[in-house]
């Protein structure tokens, strides 16, 4: 079963779908979609990969991206709230909107001119807020995403001081910003909402990762009012192959719309969606992400074509071989 939007047989898509049963940190991982490398994805944070109960205070959110990039909260009273079942059955990191945020000192990766920064949320409408923000010795706050009260969702760069924005309408979504030198653009949910050119300069000496909060040290520090699900930043401005694969990843797990949308199993495996692709420009032909299964090596895999799998968000402790066919179809 073959078109030009999905590549993959209906038995064997099923049957890889259910071998990448999530495997928690086993082994190491790549990005979302399979996406990136340890090189590339400075940090990774998820709230479906908190070990915690429903109403904890979060103290710490690892970096699922194998850098060891943690965000922490010292302050018990400054915690965000880990609650379940929010956003497409899975969890979110609930910010009060008085004083809540997580932050990370100096992170290795962070100087340079390119990033691209996918950030999973819901906001108050109405309020300025901030999603997350980067401060460097040279400027504060260098590179951000933040709301203003008329409800626009600012993604920001400093030197010079740039910005492209939309409206937000208050549903939970996921917007992405992209910096290069010379460009800067933000999507919300695959769809553009603005491109401008304009130079930027690196920053020097990273020093400062913010999240739930817009420069905490301005009073009141515009902190979120609203949670966020998921946050992926990589070191390079994504190309449009890569930028897909990711929103198919994002859009299949938190059950958001994206106009390039090549994954047909949302409704039963959602979680850690992996690909394989080729836009007719670049390619991707080996996927790993936050589980155990790798895609690699495809055969005819030729323009706009694409092979995706998922999984159930079941843990691997759950795993048997019922269910699992006699043997690997060929075709």
């Amino acid at each position: 079963m073959k078109n030009s939007n999905y590549l993959a047989p209906v038995t064997l898509s099923s049957f890889l779908a259910i071998i990448s049963f999530c495997s928690g940190n086993l082994l190491a991982q790549t990005g979302a979609g399979g996406v990136g490398n340890a090189s590339t994805l400075p940090m990774w944070y998820d709230a479906n990969e908190l070990n915690l109960t429903n109403g904890s205070l979060i103290f710490q959110v690892d970096d699922i991206s194998g850098n060891n990039n943690h965000l922490t909260q010292i302050t018990s009273a400054r915690r965000p709230v880990y609650n379940e079942n929010v956003l497409n059955g899975l969890p979110v990191m609930t910010f009060d909107g008085v004083n809540d945020f997580l932050t990370r000192g100096t992170t290795a990766g962070l100087n340079g001119t390119d990033f691209t920064c996918f950030i999973v949320f819901q906001r108050t409408l109405g309020v300025a807020q901030g999603l997350i923000d980067f401060g460097y010795t040279s400027h504060l706050s260098k590179w951000t995403t933040y709301s203003l009260s008329n409800n626009r969702v600012v993604s920001l760069h400093r030197s010079p001081d740039k910005f492209v924005f939309h409206i937000d309408g208050g549903a939970p979504t996921f917007v992405s910003q992209h910096i290069t030198s010379t460009n800067l653009r933000q999507f919300r949910q695959g769809v553009l909402q603005q491109s401008l050119n304009t130079p930027y300069t690196a920053g020097v000496g990273h020093n400062l990762i913010r999240v739930g909060t817009y420069n905490a040290n301005l009073s009141p520090g515009l902190y979120l009012n609203g949670y966020i699900a998921e946050i992926i930043v990589y070191n390079t401005s994504l190309n449009n192959l890569q930028r897909i694969i990711v929103e198919n990843y994002l859009g299949a797990k938190y059950n958001m719309a994206v106009p390039n949308d090549f994954y047909a199993y949302q409704n039963t495996n959602n979680v850690g969606l992996i690909a394989l692709g080729n836009n007719g420009v670049n390619s991707q032909t080996t996927a790993k992400g936050y589980g155990v299964l790798t895609l690699s090596n495809p055969t005819n895999l030729t323009s706009n074509e694409y092979f995706m799998v998922a999984h159930t968000n079941t843990d691997l402790s759950a795993f048997t071989t019922t269910g699992l066919p006699v043997s690997i179809p060929s075709h």
